[in-house]
């Protein structure tokens, strides 16, 4: 899972990189129109791209998921993994095939999926 946090910085925005056991990867200073990323030279690079998705968490606990565009907080973060574990054990236990879960791309109708 890739989680990116953003928060104010001045007149500019600190878009952050975590790893799973949420430590930071990496961070950048960042407008909508710049980023300090080394792909920052190009039209476009990811957190530019993520940047609207973004900007409604700022300044908040709040992550985004970059591969699922959802919505996550630490504790339901925790609470997914966890969830998921047991509904994998019942399912094995119980001979069941596992259902992949459908996560749907961001829409202007339900911006986010809180998870």
């Amino acid at each position: 899972m890739t989680l990116y946090n953003l928060h104010t910085d001045g007149d500019q925005y600190r878009i952050t990189k975590l790893t799973n056991d949420l430590e930071v990867e990496s961070s950048y200073l960042m407008t909508a129109a710049e980023c300090e990323c080394p792909a920052g030279h190009r039209p476009t690079c990811r957190h530019r791209q993520m940047f609207a998705d973004l900007l409604p968490l700022c300044d908040t606990m709040w992550f985004w998921d970059f591969k699922r565009k959802a919505v996550v907080d630490i504790h339901g973060f925790a609470k997914a993994i966890y969830d998921t574990a047991i509904d994998a054990a019942f399912t094995a236990a119980e001979g069941l095939p596992a259902e992949p879960a459908t996560l749907e791309p961001a829409t202007p109708s339900r911006p986010w999926r809180r998870l």
